[in-house]
């Protein structure tokens, strides 16, 4: 047998690729190396023997069930299914390898899987949704001996499976017991329960953060809390540890002679770490982070990976002089501060869209990430073809970025510096598809404030543009992230709301507005420990965002997961602050 990896072998159907992404994204996130097979075209020798060296040497199998399998009497899942039940007859009783997660209402009585499987505890995550739970339970089997043990320690419950005797709330102190079952002794009660709101809302406050999904004053949820003082002592990086496909790709410096084309520069910067955010296998930290360290001069980039929790940081530089521009860009391990590679493009203002797909996969191969076809195909997406429409879209998209909740606070300096230079984008472009979904979003969050505009009329125009996106590009991410967002500032439709949201996210699993939105949703509808998992994710990719941070923290409150949320409040707060 192949010497023994310490990686998950995920087996699944190919109509349940969706799922079995998250659940693989999701254990990436937390530093777990899942084989996950989607960018390769199945068949072939090389390929068959590839898969049976990974299940004869993986630590853990985990096979995805659903009604999908259900359906499929012959499929290559059924072999791998096959090859890992044989290895368990090989494997001393107690050793864990087998661990059935399904994604939707199957009933284990009934699935047609190798008795194996039965004879362990099933996790049943909806839709293929990870909960904090489900991730820890893994981790601690990845991390159990892999001797003989005793046979209850095989599929421990993972989710309150098949046995239905878990606890919805299960204690967070101290030791780790076993997982979701009901504790002996009552939970203990939050050492700081009422500071951890007042100091994240104060701290918002100060930084002059605008809540964009929490400050409508009839639609908002509320958490009551009382001043107190901030703990005295704070940790000085996240609590997760960088993983080695992590970066912060760091605010370009603008070097043009004309300094009004400072817009540009940030809309380059802007614009990849979109790019960068549809490569599932990449931690890549967002843009409203990053910003506390424009000023090259006073970069330390060994503390800002730190700070951050990445592996490697991105700097670069934009000068444009009419139609040309020149990007140089360096990659940095932020470990040693060696610089891996630098590259420098003099291109055509229509030509950066590929400059930005080059440096994304540039990137990508530096960091051992895995790019699926599709994913390449999405990174080669040109946006416009009109220099003139895409610098009115870059422009309008930075105001709303910098200046949200300050100069934009009334609905003619919305309509002046946002809404006229979307407009006149798409009277330039009519297919400018992503121009027409900002602008959608735009309409919704005028609607959204109540001191701007909240009339039927403005709804009606934001959904107007959202539609003429989708009408244009059906499978365009940040089109199914402005419907999201109609829905649930229109109506406060959680459930479609969500529906896009997880649209958007299969496109842009990094992105942390999709998984901000997804994460308030799945709150706003009670789906605790899934919001959890996202707001988790969410802050991951933005620790300092307040808005993101304070969610977070309210879905560890509600599940009485009071310990993490003390930790988590303590850790947004120590990243603000360094932010101030």
């Amino acid at each position: 047998m192949p010497t023994l990896s310490s990686a998950i072998f995920l087996s699944y159907a190919r109509k349940d690729t969706n799922a079995a992404r998250r659940i693989a994204d999701a254990l990436r996130g937390f530093g777990v190396e899942v084989w996950f097979d989607q960018s390769e075209l199945r068949g072939g020798d090389t390929w068959d023997q590839k898969i049976r060296g990974q299940i004869k040497s993986c630590a853990l199998f985990l096979p995805v069930i659903s009604q999908h399998t259900q359906a499929r009497g012959e499929g290559y899942f059924r072999l791998e299914w096959k090859l890992a039940a044989e290895r368990t007859h090989l494997m001393a009783e107690g050793v864990p390898f087998l661990a059935p997660v399904v994604v939707d209402d199957t009933p284990d009585s009934a699935a047609a899987v190798p008795a194996e499987f039965l004879r362990v505890q099933w996790t049943r995550l909806s839709g293929g949704m990870p909960t904090p739970q489900f991730v820890e339970q893994i981790k601690r089997l990845l991390a159990a001996p892999r001797t003989a043990a005793p046979a209850s320690a095989v599929g421990a419950p993972l989710d309150g499976a098949r046995s239905g005797t878990a606890s919805r709330f299960p204690s967070d102190s101290g030791a780790e017991a076993a997982p979701l079952r009901r504790p002996a002794t009552p939970l203990r009660k939050p050492r700081l329960p009422g500071w951890i709101w007042a100091t994240i809302a104060a701290l918002v406050l100060v930084a002059g953060a605008a809540a964009f999904f929490a400050l409508r004053p009839a639609r908002k949820e509320t958490v009551a809390s009382t001043p107190a003082p901030k703990p005295a002592t704070q940790p000085s990086k996240p609590l997760d540890l960088a993983a080695a496909k992590s970066i912060a790709v760091l605010p370009f410096a603008n070097l043009s002679a004309d300094k009004e084309n400072e817009f540009f520069a940030d809309g380059m910067h802007d614009e990849l770490l979109t790019a960068l955010s549809k490569i599932g296998d990449l931690k890549v930290i967002s843009r409203t982070s990053v910003l506390a360290y424009r000023d090259p001069a006073k970069r330390n980039l060994k503390q800002i990976a730190t700070e951050l929790g990445v592996a490697h940081v991105l700097e670069g530089s934009v000068s444009r002089a009419g139609s040309r521009v020149r990007i140089i860009v360096q990659l940095i391990d932020a470990a040693t501060d060696h610089h891996l590679w630098a590259e420098t493009y003099n291109k055509d203002v229509t030509d950066v869209f590929q400059v930005q797909a080059d440096i994304s996969a540039l990137i990508a191969r530096s960091l051992a990430a895995t790019l699926s076809p599709e994913q390449k195909l999405a990174l080669a997406h040109k946006l416009t073809s009109n220099p003139a429409a895409y610098d009115l879209y870059l422009r309008a998209r930075r105001w709303r970025e910098m200046n949200r909740g300050t100069e934009l606070n009334t609905t003619a300096k919305w309509e002046e510096v946002v809404v006229r230079p979307l407009e006149q984008s798409v009277a330039l472009d009519p297919k400018f598809a992503a121009a027409y979904a900002e602008l959608g979003r735009v309409h919704g969050e005028i609607y959204w404030w109540p001191q701007l505009d909240p009339t039927p009329a403005r709804l009606a125009k934001a959904k107007e543009a959202v539609d003429t996106a989708l009408r244009l590009e059906p499978a365009l991410p940040v089109a199914h992230l402005a419907l999201g967002t109609y829905h649930y500032l229109g109506f406060l439709d959680f459930a479609r709301a969500t529906e896009e949201y997880a649209i958007a996210l299969a496109a842009m699993p990094g992105d942390a507005d999709v998984l901000f939105g997804l994460a308030t949703t799945q709150r706003r509808q009670g789906r605790w420990a899934e919001a959890t998992a996202i707001a988790e994710r969410a802050f991951a990719v933005n620790p300092r965002n307040s808005d993101i941070a304070l969610t977070w923290v309210q879905c560890l409150h509600a599940q009485r997961f009071f310990a993490r949320a003390e930790r988590a409040a303590e850790q947004a707060l120590a990243l603000l602050d360094q932010a101030m």
